[in-house]
């Protein structure tokens, strides 16, 4: 039989994998764990995992970019890179504290990145760095002021210039573009549950 799972990033999981019992973890929640590990061994591409729905392979984004996740119940999952026909770097994660994690981070603006990350390292100014690259200093300064628009429009052709890849920074401005969407969508919900009670009154 080939093996489709190549490594763990979890212990943990490794010796559940293994057979063995894990302290950590009882022994009810360990089978439903084994189970699912045998699932993923016995998959041979990705798309396999999307049967059973029970499975809820989702693919993951902003600090597990480029994994996978299937469900094994409401608060646990696995997650994992899948390259060729192979699963790699397995773990299971606490869905819900990755959640309580994620919602105490604060917002990152592409802004405060280019500022922080590349220009005070490089110990350059924006106007410095708009010259190098021949655009308006204006625009750099509008991106760190974080007074910009939606990344697809020109004003951030300047990014092909700058390392990692113009991807990362849209991608951080995509990050920050849907996180404040969410955060409107959530005051205005609770300003209009205040507006059908006031009404109800």
């Amino acid at each position: 039989m080939v093996e489709v799972i190549e490594n763990f990033t979890s212990f943990e999981t490794e010796k559940i994998w293994k057979g063995e019992y894990s302290k950590k973890i009882s022994r009810r929640n360990t089978n439903s764990r084994k189970e699912k590990l045998r699932t993923l061994n016995n998959t041979f591409s990705i798309e396999d995992l999307k049967s059973p729905p029970g499975n809820r392979l989702e693919m993951l984004k902003r600090n597990r970019k480029d994994q996978y996740n299937i469900r094994i119940n409401d608060q646990w999952r696995f997650c994992f890179r899948w390259s060729g026909s192979n699963a790699l770097n397995i773990e299971i994660v606490d869905y819900h504290g990755e959640v309580k994690i994620m919602k105490r981070l604060l917002n990152i603006h592409l802004g405060s990145v280019l500022e922080e990350e590349l220009l005070i390292p490089l110990e350059i100014s924006a106007y410095r760095l708009a010259k190098e690259i021949g655009i308006p200093h204006t625009r750099i300064s509008q991106i760190i002021q974080k007074n910009v628009v939606y990344p697809q429009t020109p004003q951030f052709g300047f990014l092909n210039f700058l390392e990692p890849t113009p991807q990362f920074w849209l991608e951080l401005q995509n990050d920050y573009d849907i996180e404040e969407e969410m955060l409107k969508k959530r005051k205005n919900s609770g300003r209009f549950i205040r507006f059908k009670r006031s009404l109800v009154v």
